[in-house]
């Protein structure tokens, strides 16, 4: 595939997509392949005349077989709730069986396109959702799209970037400081499980050597010994993934290796589940930054894994990362400059904005099944208090202060989770709404910050496997060396509460026998306070005497 780097113009406006490059969505029967689905973009009129218009090459070299991912439609898929003008139903509905998702490569690489690709893809859409749909057997354009980072930009974190900074956790720590409890739950340790149960972690990841050699050294790290029975780590290569360079792009305030972001993420939920079969998919650089099509890839892996199996056991899928497309309610400081391009002159309507994550948002609804689900961190944008002013400046009314769900936690087929603070039903500041609408989702502790800095606050945060180097702290102190000795650290952030939401589950499917049982009885437990933040599950780790409920 084409390399993902992304786009250089404009650089002080923050890196949004992959420059020169445009994600196609097309409605298809089974019996439509990859280089039939080409054909059929190559020869279609919309995209044709689209791209001639602005003097822009258009041809099948630009195409691979290789970047064309094919997902079936769920039965029982839904309508995207969202969306409520008449004149869009159409665009959402499910008109054919399967769905394919490809990616073109504009041919003039050399000549930067942040400002083309958008427009491209505005007036792509517009005509799509115009277009006659009762077209028989034929394919249907969906949609088009950037190619997507998921990343942050701006002062604030997103893409994997947690809500503080990793720092140092002394050697005194011991498997009864780590375990999570969770009140509405006394009995989730004692049950019997009976079901196998797998969990796919989409995220960051450690080589398979570096993480074998940690298990060899840190003798003294039981979590990471007990870990290292039950997790598989696959590396980019061999999911076929091109990552970003992360010499070209970081997440700002967090521009330091975090490739232990994943083990974390593993760690916690191995400690609630621990008999539960861990893979660790490395989808983004140790930066923590990676792009759609990674996604899509790993997904569309397991899709076709699970589609071979006669009874496939429960899957969990655990994505704690963001993906930064524009939606009312977003982060000031990434999107009011990437937006007013698409709303240049009105040409591009509120509610067609959700084209431009159609594509994830179809793939994630089509892993999502009886038997598997995915549950996705809400992002940590809650310190940006410009949210609401720019919402209110785009006309549209806030309704609290903490900026919307990110994608994919925002999609209905997904489980959104924010963050609470520890032992409490009171949010973390970082945390974002849990999901759209905000009620839907789950918040559980993510560990806290350090006032005013980015820092975890150490002891506030949440406990977690760690065998790299630890980055520069914004206040340095002498309990936060780089050189890392013990394998513990402190972090914080949804990235983290969403590994609680997913080993609860995955304990209670391997209870239960399967995935659907398994959320009914989370549902049953949550506290929903009614003022949109999200349904609340309180949890502390270590010894201490909970809270009374």
């Amino acid at each position: 595939m084409a390399s993902p780097n992304p786009h250089p113009v404009p650089p002080d406006k923050g890196r949004f997509f992959i420059d020169n490059e445009l994600v196609f969505v097309v409605e298809h029967d089974s019996d439509y392949d990859a280089a039939k689905l080409i054909g059929y973009l190559i020869d279609h009129s919309i995209i044709r005349d689209t791209l001639a218009g602005k003097n822009i090459s258009y041809s099948v070299e630009g195409f691979s077989v290789d970047r064309a991912y094919t997902f079936a439609h769920q039965q029982a898929s839904h309508e995207r709730e969202a969306v409520h003008a008449e004149s869009l139903r159409d665009v959402y509905r499910r008109w054919r069986s399967h769905f394919s998702v490809l990616f073109y490569s504009l041919e003039d690489t050399n000549n930067p396109q942040f400002k083309t690709v958008i427009d491209l893809v505005t007036e792509i859409n517009t005509l799509v959702s115009k277009q006659n749909f009762d077209s028989g057997n034929q394919p249907l354009l969906r949609s088009a799209a950037p190619h997507w980072l998921n990343n942050g930009v701006g002062d604030h974190t997103g893409g994997s970037g947690p809500g503080g900074k990793p720092v140092f956790a002394d050697a005194t720590i011991n498997l009864a400081d780590y375990q999570i409890q969770i009140p509405a739950f006394p009995d989730l340790y004692s049950r019997s499980i009976t079901s196998e149960v797998e969990v796919v972690i989409l995220d960051t990841a450690p080589s398979s050597a570096d993480f074998g050699a940690a298990v060899g050294h840190l003798t003294n790290q039981p979590l990471l010994s007990s870990l290292s029975t039950k997790l598989t780590i696959v590396s980019a290569g061999q999911l076929r993934i091109k990552l970003p360079d992360p010499a070209e792009i970081t997440i700002k305030n967090h521009e330091y290796t975090q490739a232990d972001h994943g083990l974390f993420t593993a760690g916690l939920i191995h400690s609630i589940a621990p008999h539960a079969k861990l893979r660790l998919l490395q989808v983004l650089n140790d930066q923590g930054v990676g792009s759609i099509e990674g996604i899509i890839s790993a997904l569309y892996q397991l899709a076709v894994q699970r589609s071979k199996i006669e009874q496939p056991t429960p899957l969990l899928i655990n994505c704690s990362l963001m993906i930064v497309t524009p939606v009312v309610g977003h982060s000031t400081k990434d999107i009011q400059n990437v937006w007013p391009l698409f709303m240049n002159n009105n040409r591009f309507a509120d509610a067609e904005f959700a084209l431009l994550s159609l594509v994830l948002e179809w793939v994630c609804d089509a892993l999502r099944d009886t038997q598997s689900r995915i549950v996705a961190s809400a992002g940590n944008d809650g310190t940006d208090a410009d949210s609401p002013k720019f919402a209110q400046q785009l006309g549209h009314a806030p309704d609290n202060d903490r900026p919307q769900a990110r994608y994919p936690a925002a999609f209905p087929s997904v489980l959104g989770v924010g963050a609470l603070k520890e032992d409490s039903f009171e949010p973390a500041e970082y945390s974002n709404k849990s999901d759209q609408p905000g009620g839907v989702g789950i918040a559980t502790f993510g560990g806290q910050t350090q006032a005013g800095n980015v820092d975890t606050a150490p002891d506030s945060g949440l406990l977690g496997v760690y065998i790299g180097p630890f980055p520069q702290p914004a206040q340095p102190t002498a309990r936060a060396p780089h050189v890392n000795t013990f394998g513990w650290a402190w972090w914080a952030g949804t990235s983290f509460a969403a590994p609680i939401i997913t080993g609860v589950l995955a304990c209670l499917a391997g209870s239960n026998g399967d995935v659907d049982s398994a959320e009914q009885e989370l549902n049953a437990r949550l506290i929903d306070p009614g003022d949109g933040f999200g349904r609340r599950l309180k949890a502390y780790q270590g010894s201490q005497t909970a809270a009374q409920e």
